[in-house]
């Protein structure tokens, strides 16, 4: 089918009339009160606020649960949040790393921490006069994998529930149109997806976001990826360095100097020369004056009950022997055979 000149005016005037009734955002009006009494319930009570149907609505696990209950948030990723937080308001917090197990729930910790993320740029009202930007600029949160298609299947489908809030319907919508992203069409911020290398973040306005699997993307030795060159090649660095450039020249506090967003860099361990170790390490030497928040934990550590039994059984690694007593032993294998009868018994929840 081919348009005509006068077809192609009326689709785009039909395009505009969609972009103007999309930019005109939610069914309710967004004033800076409104933006300040937001702003002061996430400051104040950040908890209350996760849970909240009228935000994200996540549940807790009770203690004592076997089963898996939807919507629900691991107390130690909760503990996580708040602190992460709590210790921003204390000092300067630009890089936050999670060295997890995989399956322990890190991209969905992510998913929610972009969201709160957004959420605190919106409660500034105008972010893009805020920051002396123009009102057509795009402000982004960009999330990085191995790849776009993992990017995009795996990180960016666990943030889009997120934001399908009551709170986002009624105040800011994302557009329908963007199926690959999500668009805020009505303070016209992003989350989108990018590639392991680092010019994913280049021609964007980067708020923030995150690096999935940061310690399994490349490391070359230089003289494999560019003959001139002896140094090596870090993905993970290179992304880094490229998104923190982007954020700093862009998002410095006007009042305080502070850089506002925060670089999200998950994965499970691999090398202990990888670049979340170093950063970790890093963190240590630099002592109060660090700008980096570290968690690192198992994944039997991260996941409630149902998953683990949670029982510990003391293990010599030097003489690759139990060290528990008969008794001991048998205590902990009766407590075992408890948690498996109330597994079984206790129906799983939809």
């Amino acid at each position: 089918m081919k348009f005509s000149p006068k077809m192609s005016r009326g689709l785009s005037a039909w395009g505009d009339k969609i972009l103007q009734e999309e930019k005109k955002g939610g069914v309710l009006d967004w004033n800076p009160e409104l933006a300040r009494q937001f702003k002061h319930a996430f400051d104040t009570d950040l908890e209350r606020m996760l849970h909240d149907k009228y935000f994200l609505g996540l549940r807790d696990i009770p203690s004592g649960t076997v089963t898996p209950v939807e919507n629900a948030i691991y107390p130690v990723h909760k503990d996580d949040i708040l602190a992460i937080y709590e210790e921003k308001k204390k000092r300067q917090i630009s890089l936050v790393i999670f060295i997890e197990g995989i399956g322990s729930g890190k991209s969905t910790k992510y998913s929610v921490l972009t969201f709160l993320e957004w959420f605190n740029l919106t409660c500034k009202f105008n972010p893009q006069g805020y920051y002396g930007m123009l009102d057509e600029e795009v402000i982004a949160f960009i999330s990085m994998n191995r790849s776009e298609a993992q990017a995009k299947r795996v990180t960016l489908q666990k943030i889009f529930p997120k934001f399908k809030t009551k709170f986002n319907m009624e105040y800011f919508p994302p557009s329908k149109r963007r199926g690959q992203e999500i668009w805020i069409p009505r303070n016209n911020t992003l989350v989108f997806a990018g590639t392991s290398s680092a010019a994913s973040a280049l021609g964007y306005n980067i708020f923030g976001g995150g690096v999935d699997e940061a310690n399994f993307l490349e490391v070359v030795e230089g003289g494999r990826r560019n003959q001139s060159s002896n140094e090596k090649y870090d993905a993970a660095e290179e992304m880094h360095n490229a998104m923190f450039n982007r954020m700093s020249s862009r998002f410095i506090n006007p009042y305080n100097g502070l850089l506002d967003g925060m670089l999200f860099m998950f994965s499970s361990p691999r090398y202990p020369d990888d670049f979340l170790e170093r950063m970790a390490r890093k963190h240590l030497q630099l002592g109060e004056n660090s700008h980096i928040f570290v968690r690192r934990r198992s994944v039997w550590d991260a996941k409630p009950k149902f998953y683990y039994s949670g029982i510990k059984v003391p293990f010599n690694l030097k003489t690759n022997k139990v060290e528990a007593t008969e008794d001991e032993l048998g205590a902990l294998m009766k407590e075992a055979e408890n948690i498996k009868r109330e597994r079984t018994a206790t129906p799983v929840e939809a």
